[in-house]
């Protein structure tokens, strides 16, 4: 059995906010969007149960996927007053320096 274990950084920690902004698909790690995640920070704070903040709205992050070294996280969001739609997006992060 495979364990997702805390680290002693994550001690009284209960998730990490995931920002983003209506304007664009990226993942930032600063309240006011300036910052890009890497893609290491947005797999850790997956694995960990992080919350996606995009201005008023909080979402959980349905999946984590890599491609070409980028991480991307995808959320639903219900569409306002139709019951039965919803528009998945995603936020992704930058390639980590090697």
């Amino acid at each position: 059995m495979d364990r997702i274990f805390d680290d002693a950084k994550d001690k009284n920690v209960r998730a990490t906010y995931i920002y983003g902004k209506a304007s664009d698909t990226k993942a930032y790690s600063d309240s006011k969007c300036t910052v890009q995640m890497k893609t290491s920070e947005l797999r850790e704070i997956f694995k960990k149960g992080g919350v996606v903040n995009i201005g008023s709205k909080l979402y959980t992050p349905l999946s984590y996927s890599e491609a070409a070294k980028v991480g991307s996280v995808v959320i639903v969001d219900p569409k306002s007053g139709e019951a039965t739609t919803a528009v998945l997006t995603s936020l992704a992060a930058v390639a980590d320096a090697e």
